[in-house]
């Protein structure tokens, strides 16, 4: 039951606080970064849209297409050790946009971290305090918590290189302080399912605002960004966890990689079931790892009596 490192399924933790704090009227996700914001690091965000943020279609670069050269040196080493969500944010301060919010989609974590800190804005709340009370105080949890923040818990696992030939070696030291919203959260994989299944439940997530943050993002030429990415999730109705013959069923989910570490959270809503994976190493693909998360799946399914019906052959 160790905690790990759990990567970008942080921006699934980052939506649940947005979501509440949507819910009692803190702040929209219409709203933009200057309406929280004034003084911003670069004036080229104050116009984009919290839900644009989230759904990375704001046009904030990505690690690989910052051009703050200063800060690609940070992200590369990820050796300091950053205080806020806003010093982490001046690793791309210098960077331009990719393209006009709204008209493409590209991933990224900074995306999630300014929007992170218009909701500590707004919150008059850091970060920190927003994952306790936001997440682990109404659900009851332990984690997650926030990567090399204060003395290493005791719980955290060790991280792990393998090498060719099955050799095993510690990964060298990493800070995460850089992206706690976007990418930088230790959790256990049963709170992850707890605050996942904590989403069907009304008094902690509204139907209404649960939905928005459901839906695939649309473009501004109107088609679906290509990942059917939402709000800090991805949705999509697959048939490949209980085979062709079954009815497809809806998938809302996030992984994550981290240096060390590898992180998968799937929610089923029709079926009631949600499904974490951590693991404390890398593995050669991300598929080789989250396919795990189908054979546990199908056993809980089956147990509950709660396996999708067959498809009509018509």
């Amino acid at each position: 039951d160790s905690m790990m490192r759990i990567g970008s399924t942080s921006k699934a933790m980052t939506a649940t606080i947005l979501a509440r704090l949507h819910d009692r009227g803190v702040l929209s996700m219409s709203d933009t970064v200057g309406d929280h914001i004034d003084e911003l690091l670069n004036p080229d965000w104050s116009p984009l849209q919290l839900r644009q943020l989230m759904s990375h279609t704001a046009g904030m670069p990505g690690y690989s297409q910052n051009t703050d050269w200063l800060g690609v040196i940070d992200t590369m080493r990820m050796q300091g050790s950053y205080d806020s969500v806003d010093e982490g944010l001046r690793l791309v301060d210098n960077s331009r946009l990719l393209f006009e919010s709204g008209a493409d989609f590209h991933y990224s974590s900074f995306d999630v971290n300014l929007a992170a800190h218009a909701a500590e804005r707004a919150a008059g709340e850091e970060y920190v305090s927003l994952v306790e009370y936001e997440i682990r105080v109404p659900l009851g949890l332990d984690t997650p918590v926030l990567g090399n923040f204060g003395a290493r818990d005791e719980d955290e696992a060790r991280y792990y290189l393998i090498r060719s030939g099955g050799r095993v070696k510690d990964w060298p030291y990493t800070d995460v302080s850089q992206r706690w919203p976007g990418g930088g959260l230790v959790s256990r994989s049963r709170d992850l399912v707890l605050v996942a299944s904590a989403w069907l439940d009304p008094d902690f997530i509204s139907p209404e605002t649960r939905e928005m943050f459901w839906t695939p993002m649309q473009l501004a030429d109107g088609s679906v960004n290509e990942q059917n990415y939402a709000m800090g999730w991805r949705a999509d109705r697959v048939t490949s966890r209980f085979g062709e013959d079954r009815e497809p069923v809806r998938i809302i989910h996030h992984g994550g990689v981290s240096r060390g570490a590898m992180s998968w959270l799937a929610l089923y809503p029709e079926l009631g079931i949600s499904v974490a994976v951590n693991i404390n190493t890398n593995t050669p693909e991300f598929s080789d790892f989250a396919r795990v998360e189908t054979g546990i799946l199908r056993r809980f399914a089956e147990a509950a009596g709660r396996t999708p019906p067959l498809a009509d052959p018509g």
